[in-house]
């Protein structure tokens, strides 16, 4: 598979989503919800993502290589968008359209079967007076 992500209007390559890649990533992840100091945590983000886009991509979306000098943000924003890149394709594979290739009269009728017995389901839930109840008002 290919990754990219799209940072400051320009895509960037990404490498292949290997073991070590996922390992790097959740290396940051933990250390982001860890009690470890802001500037620790944004250097580990901003180390990660040059690595995954390489010294001359990130000099250029961060537009400096001095930690003084970069817009943190713009760190944050970039290992989020380089997460939900890895993530993309498992997402797409999720949303499956379970009427694929049904026309629309079919697609009707199993809607209609779905409602009709979502609402059957309804009526056997529905809170039904007891028996007991029942036999103490026919006295």
């Amino acid at each position: 598979m290919e990754y990219t992500v799209e940072l400051n209007g320009k895509e960037y390559s990404l490498p292949t989503f290997k073991k070590s890649v996922r390992k790097e990533i959740e290396r940051v992840t933990a250390g982001n919800e860890s009690k470890k100091e802001s500037d620790k945590k944004s250097l580990d983000m901003y180390l990660l993502v040059k690595k995954l886009i390489g010294d001359e991509a990130a000099l250029e979306v961060f537009e400096s290589d001095d930690m003084e000098e970069i817009d943190l943000n713009m760190i944050t924003v970039a290992f989020i968008r380089i997460c939900a890149a890895y993530d993309k394709p498992i997402n797409e594979s999720a949303k499956v359209d379970p009427f694929n290739g049904m026309n629309e009269e079919n697609k009707r009728l199993v809607m209609g079967v779905i409602n009709n017995a979502s609402a059957l389901q309804n009526m056997m839930d529905a809170p039904r007076p007891s028996v007991v109840a029942f036999a103490r008002g026919m006295h």
